[in-house]
């Protein structure tokens, strides 16, 4: 019997630990409790191994863009979190939104366990976001066929020696969409084929004692350094935007 695929809507998060071969997937999150614990989805490591194979699609991930009174972090936490390990990750087709900090790969910059992240963000669209688009330490991400949009502070931040394939994805009213900046050693980025549109701007960290680079003149800095491994077809990326808003989601398109 084929699986059945219901929608459900959570009041909390979704975590995995030194799991494999999960599905996350037809989902609404959001409005978590404020707090360093309050992520969307958490994939994390632990002495007993690290989280992989996992796919995370069609799912809608919001919060609000506000403090969040009482709880010791202030703020609403993570919406799509990878950590201590967790890889070969596949995000597709998903809605965030009204988030501070959209998705992270790697906890710190000591988390050296994430050299081995293999992280793959297509036809997801991220709008009304503050940051961490995504927020990757070490590793390697494909990041392709993606809509990026009213972006409040930075996008893609590659750092701590990550290479991240950048490929046909579409920005506009953004701030920083690509960068690497707030670590002690910057990453590099390969960029091919995206579509830059309006409202894009650039600034320098509020702290420059740190390395830092724009990729205000969208050439890469690296190629990527090794193959991905998988058969893929990227649309163009003027036509990214329509298709992404058409099938991103819980309960859109599953059949993309």
């Amino acid at each position: 019997m084929a699986p059945r695929v219901m929608p459900m809507t959570l009041g909390r998060g979704s975590s995995a630990y030194s799991a494999r071969l999960i599905i996350i997937r037809n989902m609404t999150i959001g409005l978590l409790p404020g707090g360093e614990d309050a992520d969307s989805i958490s994939l994390e490591g632990n002495s007993s191994g690290e989280p992989s194979n996992i796919w995370v699609d069609h799912n809608t991930l919001f919060a609000l863009l506000t403090k969040c009174a009482g709880a010791g972090d202030a703020s609403f936490d993570g919406g799509i979190d990878m950590k201590k390990g967790a890889h070969h990750v596949t995000v597709s087709y998903n809605h965030v939104h009204d988030y501070q900090k959209v998705a992270l790969n790697g906890y710190s910059d000591n988390d050296t366990k994430n050299a081995a992240a293999r992280t793959t963000y297509h036809h997801n669209r991220f709008e009304n976001v503050e940051s961490r688009l995504l927020l990757q330490r070490r590793g390697l991400s494909h990041i392709y066929n993606n809509y990026f949009n009213n972006v409040l502070t930075s996008g893609i931040n590659v750092r701590m020696g990550a290479v991240a394939l950048i490929e046909a994805n579409y920005f506009e009213n953004a701030k920083n969409p690509v960068t690497s900046r707030d670590s002690s050693e910057i990453g590099d980025w390969d960029l091919i084929n995206n579509y830059v549109g309006s409202g894009i701007t650039w600034s320098v960290p509020d702290s420059t004692s740190k390395p830092y680079a724009n990729a205000s003149t969208w050439i890469s800095s690296k190629t990527f350094p090794q193959p991905l491994g998988y058969m893929y077809t990227a649309i163009q990326a003027a036509q990214v935007k329509a298709k992404v808003i058409a099938t991103a989601g819980a309960g859109t398109n599953l059949a993309e």
